[in-house]
């Protein structure tokens, strides 16, 4: 089994490494690939805000009001003649029946 202080002293050269590499690439990382792109911080900061914002749904103590989707327009334009066994032909058609 390693040594804690081994692993400790691997970890901290690791990060150093990490931290000298994004200081290395900070233009980069700061700079939008294109006029109206978002750079790669701000794609980094919207996904990590999106995934904490999705623990907090499930945590059940959203911080935004969650949008209700209405039904799929196949559901609600359908769901009648389904529900009687028809189907109309164009929709046949497209289902290659």
């Amino acid at each position: 089994m390693a040594d804690v202080n081994d692993v400790l002293a691997a970890n901290r050269a690791t990060v150093i490494d990490l931290v000298a590499a994004a200081e290395r690439s900070a233009a980069t990382w700061t700079t939008p690939p294109a006029p109206g792109k978002w750079s790669p911080s701000q794609v980094v900061e919207h996904v990590a805000g999106g995934l904490e914002e999705a623990a907090n749904v499930v945590s059940g103590a959203p911080s935004i009001p969650m949008p209700r989707f209405p039904a799929p327009a196949g559901q609600t334009v359908l769901q009648p003649d389904l529900e009687e066994g028809r189907v109309s032909e164009g929709v046949a058609v497209q289902q290659g029946v």
